[in-house]
């Protein structure tokens, strides 16, 4: 355990090494999503990058996303730009920083995607997550109306007793 920090600088420092060489593609597979799952994407970058994550969900959800850019320096991603399955994620202030963040209700089903994109000078990461939180059915929404009819019925009622 006392050599765990030596070993993380030693694979960050490789990362940055193979990251100054140029341009690269990462990303990966965070497989079969379901409700309540919170998935960590992230990446060293250097150059021109587009990166994908693939996905798949289970159950029809509300698939949100929040990617942040940093960098080691004071070298910022250009050009940093995110989609979730096609719908852009909208730049948001971040203390100084970079951050993009949005949602998209999506159906079950295969080959969903979070493509992260941008231009940075070695030295630079991005990080986020991708979280999935069901949709409400419409049985949940007549029943809302309803108990919301009842209560409201009930103090006109009330009203009217007075």
């Amino acid at each position: 355990m006392r050599y765990e920090p030596k070993l993380r600088n030693a694979a960050l420092a490789a990362a940055l090494a193979f990251g100054a060489s140029g341009a690269l593609a990462v990303g990966g597979d965070l497989g079969t999503l379901d409700h309540g799952d919170t998935n960590f994407v992230s990446s060293l970058v250097s150059g021109t990058f587009s990166d994908t994550w693939l996905f798949d969900l289970s159950q029809p959800s509300t698939v949100s996303s929040t990617i942040t850019a940093f960098s080691f320096g004071v070298v910022n991603i250009t050009d940093f730009k995110a989609w979730l399955d096609g719908n852009p994620l909208t730049l948001v202030a971040a203390g100084g920083g970079q951050q993009l963040a949005g949602s998209v209700n999506l159906a079950n089903g295969n080959d969903y995607q979070l493509v992260i994109s941008g231009t940075a000078a070695s030295g630079a990461a991005y990080t986020g997550l991708v979280t999935v939180t069901p949709i409400p059915e419409p049985g949940t929404y007549t029943m809302l109306l309803a108990g919301l009819g009842v209560v409201g019925f009930i103090a006109f009622r009330r009203r009217q007793d007075d």
